[in-house]
């Protein structure tokens, strides 16, 4: 289900009031147009990149639009360029004045990576997005990127950079991306098949990963050096060669409390699979630094580990070792060489989380809908039902209704369900109207 999106469009305006352009892109508009508006929109995105400033909006119809051709001499060594302070936004239908009055395309409003024998993922571009500096990113399908091989050879989605900031020399920015209403989907890296971060900061609302595949680590999401939130994601059917089928965080740090700066609330990862370990989650730890990130609200199931740790490995027995909080999730139904469900010792709190102890910590079957036909809401019998405690609900940081209010508590599941804030919460990423 795919939430509204006032708040962006009130922020939107607020921005074009102070004098940015906004540039319109409809791959069904007769050549030769402006940009200035959507009877003279541009036929590509190649064109709008070409021409938008810092602080402008790019604003694109639904359609499906490949990167610019390369000048380079490697054909695939093209992407979407996308520097800092530039907003896209996607999914209209063409002639909408506003983001809050778009007809909501995004599945059909498509940034492609095939830019070479349609189905051959050969010779398609070894990246959709690349992006460095503050950048927004809301309302796409994004696929096809094949950074097998490439120079650098992770993110086949998206590949979040560090850029040179001007013309000063040796003074580079990370990448913070903001990304919504987005689906990252076959997409294929060596490390990080959908996206791949390092010296990052992300904000992630309601996107989907599916189907994205690493030929080592990160079916789809590798994150280094990086903090970032990620609220109500689903993670379908990733693939690693190695470890992490779905996420893979290394050298992650944390606040002074100990709570991971990398944060997971409301979202699924579900049928992911590694060829190592970690077959949702893998989190790090070596000699010199480690992997943390907090589950809250999530739910991590039908994932498969072939080494071990089928939902989520957390290596805390290294030197310097990870970081894994647990609070008001599920981690059941997966499957590992060994330990089926989690791999390490956890902070857990109020979870389902077989083989972890800690306070309102359970080790019981979750009793979802129907495990034979993939529906992990809860069953009204399920023992996590008012079982997840409201002091683990974190504020509506990212805004993910779009109303404004930042402040509130987390207001709805991942399915869109408004969130029962009584003496107790549901249990993982779906709440039992």
């Amino acid at each position: 289900m795919r939430i509204g999106f006032n708040a962006v469009a009130l922020a939107c305006c607020a921005l074009v009031a102070r004098g940015q352009n906004v540039w319109h892109v409809d791959a069904s508009a007769p050549p030769g147009g402006s940009g200035a508006s959507w009877a003279s929109a541009f036929t590509t995105l190649g064109q709008a990149l070409t021409v938008a400033q810092r602080y402008d909006e790019i604003w694109v119809a639904d359609g499906v639009y490949t990167p610019p051709t390369s000048t380079t001499a490697d054909p695939r060594e093209i992407a979407f360029y996308i520097p800092r302070d530039l907003k896209l936004f996607g999914g209209f239908a063409g002639g909408e004045p506003s983001v809050a009055a778009r007809a909501g395309l995004f599945a059909t409003t498509v940034l492609s990576g095939d830019i070479g024998v349609v189905g051959d993922d050969t010779d398609n571009a070894h990246h959709v997005i690349r992006t460095w500096g503050r950048v927004t990113v809301d309302g796409f399908r994004i696929e096809r990127g094949n950074a097998n091989g490439a120079p650098v050879p992770n993110g086949g989605g998206i590949l979040c950079e560090t850029g040179q900031v001007g013309t000063i020399p040796g003074l580079y920015e990370g990448s913070t991306l903001a990304l919504r209403h987005c689906t990252l989907a076959r997409n294929r890296a060596s490390r990080g098949g959908a996206l791949f971060a390092q010296l990052a900061g992300l904000n992630v609302v309601d996107c989907d990963f599916e189907d994205n595949e690493s030929s080592g680590n990160a079916g789809a999401l590798a994150v280094q050096t990086s903090n970032g939130r990620f609220d109500l994601c689903r993670f379908l059917r990733n693939r690693a060669g190695s470890n992490g089928g779905a996420a893979h965080l290394v050298s992650i740090d944390a606040f002074p409390s100990g709570m991971p700066v990398v944060m997971f609330f409301g979202c699924l990862f579900q049928e992911n699979y590694a060829q190592g370990s970690g077959g949702a989650v893998y989190l790090g730890g070596s000699s010199f630094s480690s992997g943390k990130a907090l589950l809250g609200n999530c739910t991590v199931a039908l994932n498969t580990g072939a080494a071990g740790g089928g939902g989520i490995f957390a290596n805390t027995a290294a030197q310097v070792p990870a970081s894994g909080w647990l609070r008001n999730s599920i981690v059941f139904y997966n499957r590992g060489a060994v330990a089926q469900d989690i791999s390490g010792t956890l902070s857990a709190w109020d979870s389902i989380a077989p083989g972890q102890i800690g306070p309102g910590v359970l080790s019981v079957n979750p009793r979802f809908e129907n495990v034979r036909l993939k529906n992990l809401t809860l069953r009204w019998d399920s023992p996590a039902l008012d079982a997840g405690s409201l002091a683990w609900l974190p504020q509506d940081a990212l805004d993910v209704d779009e109303d404004g209010l930042f402040a509130e508590l987390l207001p709805v599941d991942l399915l869109g369900t408004t969130r029962i804030l009584g003496p107790g919460i549901d249990m993982g990423a779906f709440e039992r109207p």
